[in-house]
């Protein structure tokens, strides 16, 4: 298939909340047991069951790989073509990671790996543990990015503005 449609996942297409009548599970926890994380709403999965008759499906996403892994919606194939990470990961159309982009983002993330590392523990330090960041890995063993999440206000507040503040050097100081 060569026609394609990108977009998004999270809050475009799956919900946290439960998506109404008819809802289709789009993302699960990690268990034991099959558990829904997300919901698709009935109508937007009819669409793209439609769409997906004539285009390839393409996610675009934040998502993570182990993220990314639990995204499975009955009737839709979402893993031949993908892009998660930001893009710092790219599945190509047999749905392995394409080799090329991964050589590719190693170089331009290895002059980051420390300085992400580092910030990291700064963070944690700084935030006496109030925001908890972590490091979103690319294909290979390099953080593509950095996630920090905190208590709702607490980025407002003046320890948060602290931390927002902080200055990063480039990769080659």
């Amino acid at each position: 298939m060569t026609d394609w449609i990108a977009t998004d996942l999270d809050s475009t297409l799956f919900h946290r909340d439960w998506a109404g009548e008819g809802a289709v599970a789009a993302t699960w926890h990690t268990g034991a047991e099959r558990t829904p994380s997300s919901w698709m709403k009935a109508a937007t999965h009819r669409l793209l069951e439609t769409l997906g008759k004539s285009f390839a499906l393409v996610p675009v996403t934040a998502r993570d790989m182990d993220s990314f892994s639990r995204v499975d919606v009955e009737g839709l194939n979402l893993h031949s073509l993908a892009v998660v990470a930001n893009g710092a990961v790219i599945f190509g159309p047999d749905g392995t990671v394409d080799a090329a982009w991964e050589r590719r983002m190693a170089e331009i993330l290895t002059p980051w790996e420390k300085k992400l590392n580092v910030f990291c523990e700064w963070l944690i330090g700084q935030s006496k543990q109030k925001a908890r960041p972590r490091l979103v890995m690319g294909a290979g063993d390099l953080p593509a990015y950095l996630v920090a999440k905190a208590a709702p206000g607490w980025w407002h507040s003046e320890e948060g503005q602290a931390c927002l503040l902080y200055t990063s050097p480039s990769p080659r100081d």
